[in-house]
């Protein structure tokens, strides 16, 4: 998951329930790719749910999603973009070109400049520490 690509929203309930299992139905963002977690309050996960089509389906009263979105084209950042570009000619170098040894050549780069963006994109982030665990509780 890029980062660029990740958002959280507080999902909308829906008037109608599930019919078993969960008391709640939210409707999913329509820019919703992939669920990564969902929590309540100030919390983005740890919460019981599950997904039915473009629905989530959960106990809590309230529900913030953690979720991969389709960015536009236009917000893309520079890393990304030259990993896509990369990729892309990667992909249409043999076609084009008739040429084995281009294409390998190619997608040696490009496998450099995703690899690039993915440092890149994984350092804009911070470790994240354990939570509630119960090893490091006990030592106080």
């Amino acid at each position: 998951p890029w980062r660029f690509a990740l958002t959280q929203k507080t999902l909308a309930r829906l008037a109608e329930n599930p019919i078993s299992d969960y008391q709640y139905a939210y409707q999913l963002p329509n820019d919703c790719v992939r669920v990564l977690s969902a929590g309540v309050n100030v919390k983005s996960s740890g919460l019981n749910y599950k997904i039915v089509g473009q629905k989530l389906y959960s106990n809590a009263a309230s529900v913030v999603l953690n979720y991969i979105r389709r960015p536009e084209e236009n917000t893309f950042p520079p890393f990304f973009v030259d990993a896509l570009v990369g990729k892309l000619a990667a992909e249409f170098c043999l076609p084009l070109t008739e040429s084995t040894t281009r294409t390998d050549y190619v997608k040696k780069m490009s496998e450099t400049s995703i690899a690039t963006a993915r440092l890149v994109d994984s350092q804009q982030n911070v470790n994240s520490s354990f939570q509630d665990f119960s090893l490091i509780e006990v030592r106080g």
